[in-house]
């Protein structure tokens, strides 16, 4: 392999022993084979370490740390990176072969642009694979974001597992991921980014992010508050840029939602006065005024 790699592929991991393998063997497997693979053990308690051992390619690398959060592995992992592009997986989703490869063609494509992002696949419940769908008309193959807020109306143009940005950009921008915010992290840097520049997409799916296994229950009521937190560090200037409140709003629902069925009615009532109803579907508006039994009842058969 060429010394320098074009993508630093950095996969945060923390006790995910049951998934680990799957998505390594999905990044091994590309069609694309100039990266390198960062494993930013993030203080796993399970056997998650172990698990990635049994892997013998000199492309991996791993690197320790206690455990602080996804934020600071992403940033650990971008810092040591060595690629000309860093990727993102998560542990626990799927790159399907053509992933890397079409990155790469899309860049080759576009050499003037910073931040490239791929369709990807949604697994609602185990074995039941969703489309996405945006907010925006896209091209057969290539579609330049200029406003990825208002092409995010439904599903994010931008998601972890399928994005890749170029590193020099990051380091000269100062886009890192937030390590004070645990939970919408990667939306923060979203916004960050889509303020003053634009998104390529391609529409070809290449990812897999299996819903199915975030967000432990046990976990909701903190990552719910945690979320809050990027409404609250951008709130101040969504009227400023065009489908910014929008935009938040539907994240304002969202969060409204798991309040509401974590019984946090005071949280509830107050993040729900702060959302613009107009800029809400109606299907959503009539969710957030729902009885909460009928609420998780339909969360449920969803899959959520």
């Amino acid at each position: 392999m060429n010394s320098t790699p074009f993508f630093s592929i950095i996969i945060p991991l923390f006790n995910k022993e049951n998934y680990v393998k799957d998505s390594l063997k999905s990044i091994l497997c590309q069609s694309f084979s100039k990266f390198e693979v960062i494993i930013v053990n993030d203080g796993s308690t399970d056997a998650s370490l172990e698990v990635v051992n049994t892997f013998k390619d000199s492309r991996i690398k791993i690197l320790n740390q206690e455990n602080q959060g996804v934020s600071v592995a992403r940033n650990k992992g971008i810092k040591h990176s060595k690629g000309v592009f860093v990727a993102f997986l998560d542990a626990d989703d799927y790159w399907y072969p053509n992933h890397l490869e079409e990155l790469y063609e899309t860049i080759c494509l576009f050499p003037k642009q910073s931040i490239f992002c791929m369709n990807y696949k949604k697994e609602i419940k185990k074995g039941i694979i969703k489309d996405t769908a945006f907010s925006v008309q896209l091209a057969e193959k290539h579609t330049l974001i200029k406003n990825f807020f208002t092409a995010s109306k439904l599903d994010s143009i931008a998601t972890p597992i399928a994005i890749s940005i170029n590193k020099a950009f990051l380091e000269k921008k100062g886009f890192f991921f937030d390590e004070n915010i645990k939970s919408g992290e990667d939306i923060d840097l979203w916004i960050r980014m889509a303020l003053n520049y634009t998104f390529i997409f391609n529409k070809k799916p290449t990812a897999l992010y299996k819903m199915t296994v975030k967000n432990s229950l046990s976990k909701k009521r903190k990552s719910t508050d945690e979320f809050m937190k990027v409404i609250d560090k951008h709130k101040n200037y969504e009227n400023a840029y065009k489908g910014l409140k929008q935009y938040l709003d539907l994240n304002r629902f969202s969060i409204a939602l798991e309040y509401k069925m974590q019984k946090e009615i005071t949280k509830y009532r107050l993040l729900r006065r702060n959302i613009k109803l107009k800029n809400l579907p109606l299907r959503r508006i009539l969710f957030l005024f729902l009885p909460n039994t009928v609420l998780k009842w339909l969360y449920k058969i969803r899959g959520y």
